[in-house]
C-alpha cells in the first residue's frame, strides 16, 4: 500500500463521516427505518455529498465521467439497501433499550458502507 492509498482511504472515511452523520437530519435519522422518503432523501444527500468529495479523487487521475456516474449509482443503491436493513434492525434494539446490540448493528452498518465505498472507489480509479 502506498502513502497515496492511505490518503485516499482517510479522505473517503472523512467524507463518509460528514455525509452519513453530519448532513443527516434528525427527521431522516428518526424516520429512515419506517419511511421510504426519509431513507431516500438521506441517501440522495449522502450520494451528492460523496460525489462532490470524489471530485478530489477522480479528476486528478482522469476517471471517465461514465465511470463516476456508475460509481455514484452503485454508492446510492448500496447505501440505500444497507440502511434499509440496518435501520430497521437497530430500531428493534433501540426500542428495547438494548444499546449494546443496537450499536453492534450501527458498527456493522458502517463497516458495510466503507467496504462498498472503498471497493467501488478502487474499481473506479482503475477503470
Amino acid at each position: 500500500m502506498h502513502a497515496s492509498d492511505v490518503g485516499i482511504v482517510l479522505w473517503l472515511m472523512l467524507a463518509h463521516y460528514v455525509a452519513d452523520f453530519c448532513l443527516q437530519t434528525d427527521w431522516q435519522a428518526r424516520n429512515k427505518s419506517s419511511s421510504y422518503s426519509a431513507l431516500t432523501s438521506h441517501v440522495a444527500l449522502y450520494t451528492f455529498a460523496m460525489s462532490v468529495a470524489s471530485v478530489f479523487l477522480f479528476f486528478p487521475v482522469h476517471v471517465p465521467v461514465h465511470v463516476i456516474q456508475l460509481w455514484a449509482l452503485f454508492t446510492f443503491v448500496a447505501h440505500w439497501c444497507t440502511d434499509w436493513v440496518t435501520s430497521r434492525w437497530s430500531k428493534v434494539y433501540f426500542t428495547k433499550g438494548d444499546f449494546h446490540h443496537a450499536f453492534e448493528v450501527v458498527g456493522l452498518d458502517q463497516y458495510i458502507h466503507l467496504a462498498c465505498l472503498l471497493g467501488a472507489t478502487y474499481w473506479a480509479m482503475r477503470s
